[in-house]
């Protein structure tokens, strides 16, 4: 019977099922493996031998039978396999190391269902249904996964060689089992050159985000090869431990406060209706072609919200000073979008919540906790390796207003702007209040 008559004959239901499952072909291929390990081991066995008896003599060496041993592959176990031996020679490094069990190729799709959110338990239970009755217990994924530990450290102590010009400091919270009823704080570092390379720096886990964890960080740095001196700006948050720690680290660099969370700082000490719209409105300060044309619009919306929101403003008035600061660094409007705000690690941050929140539950220890953070930043690295280029905005489009000197952003008039909300948003508040 040939080939093309055997594929012409009608499958059973059972037949069918087990080629659309794939059982068929598993069974197939396991064994094919199987015997290409041994026929490449008798070979290479027998040429070891060959050459050993040339060099040695008649005698000197012989066969002295196999041995069996299980395998995990990305197949599943493939079970004794036959490893032939000599008397005096060995073949333990031509196909199977010594003592090892498991394919490398296997450890690499352990470690990423780990990082994609499996525990060392959830993994045991989805390799047992992958592959059968014999599966992988959560002590073999620990030991592959505590493979993580030594990569994870060499990678926080690699040298920084590149001449890195602007450098993004911020910390996250994270959730660790233990004694502590605060989280713990992850400081992290992150840099980026005049050409546009970026780069994930490095992190340290510490209890707060005080001056002296900063200082950790920082000197951290500094010792892995950072260059102060081809530093031109630091942005950081509103976190005075950090701004004591750069002063006393780094020296007299210019630091840049982030300007989103001297936004949202004010919008906390507005009325609740005018939030939105103060917000908005001091976002644009940040927005201007230069510095000049930002203090004047620093000064309208002053002039507009001083007699509606005095606290907010004299908080506006005190702190702006320190996030104007990237006007006179960036070279660009491409730079100056990501050099006035912590909006790079902010992203990167978000990005890593989705993956902690998949896990549904604490880092067991901070070792876990630096092997997870570790990984994820190496690929983010990866990934992302250059700076992204700003979004071109379009303008907004306001129906029914007319443009004139008297409008304000968004077609609120400058009477509107400082009784602090439009007529319309006010007739319905107090219809509302009515009703």
């Amino acid at each position: 019977m040939n080939v093309l008559t055997e594929m012409s004959m009608p499958l059973y239901r059972g037949e069918y099922k087990r080629l659309v499952s794939g059982e068929d072909c598993q069974v197939v291929a396991k064994e094919a493996i199987k015997q290409l390990l041994e026929r490449t081991m008798d070979l290479a066995l027998q040429e070891r031998i060959t050459r050993h008896v040339r060099q040695q003599g008649t005698g000197s060496d012989r066969r002295n039978g196999y041995y069996e041993r299980d395998l995990l592959t990305s197949w599943g176990w493939i079970n004794k396999i036959r490893v032939p031996r000599g008397r005096v020679t060995s073949i333990t490094d031509v196909v199977l190391p010594r003592y090892q069990r498991r394919q490398p190729e296997f450890d690499a799709v352990v470690m990423s269902s780990f990082l994609f959110g499996h525990s060392t338990r959830k993994s045991r239970r989805f390799f047992t249904e992958l592959l059968g009755e014999m599966g992988v217990s959560h002590t073999t994924v620990s030991k592959i996964v505590s493979e993580l530990d030594d990569r994870a450290r060499r990678w926080r102590n690699r040298r920084l060689d590149k001449p890195y010009a602007y450098l993004w400091l911020d910390g996250k919270c994270a959730a660790i089992a233990g004694a502590r009823k605060r989280p713990y704080s992850v400081l992290w570092a992150y840099a980026a050159t005049e050409e546009g390379h970026r780069e994930l720096l490095g992190f340290q886990i510490h209890y707060s985000e005080a001056t002296a964890h900063w200082e950790s960080l920082l000197l951290n740095l500094l010792n892995r090869g950072l260059d102060p001196q081809k530093l031109k700006l630091v942005i950081r948050d509103e976190n005075s431990g950090c701004e004591q720690a750069i002063l006393s680290l780094i020296g007299d660099v210019a630091q840049q406060s982030c300007a989103v969370h001297l936004a949202r700082n004010v919008g906390k000490l507005a009325n609740k209706l005018n939030r939105g719209q103060l917000q908005e409105q001091v976002g644009e300060i940040f927005k201007q072609e230069s510095l000049k044309k930002g203090m004047a619009t620093l000064h309208q919306v002053l002039q507009d919200w001083q007699g509606v929101e005095p606290q907010a403003c004299l908080y506006l008035r005190a702190n702006v000073d320190k996030s104007l600061v990237f006007y006179s660094v960036a070279t660009s409007m491409g730079w100056r979008a990501h050099l006035k705000s912590t909006n790079m690690l902010e992203r990167f941050f978000r990005e890593l919540k989705r993956y902690e929140k998949s896990r549904q539950c604490r880092f067991a220890n901070t070792r876990s906790c630096e092997r997870f953070y570790y990984a994820f930043a190496k690929d983010y690295n990866d990934r992302y390796p250059n700076m992204p280029k700003p979004r071109r905005k379009k303008a907004k489009r306001v129906l029914g207003v007319k443009n004139s000197h008297e409008d304000c952003h968004h077609g609120i008039s400058s009477k509107e702007v400082v009784s602090g909300h439009p007529q319309k948003k006010v007739k319905s508040a107090r219809e509302g209040g009515k009703g």
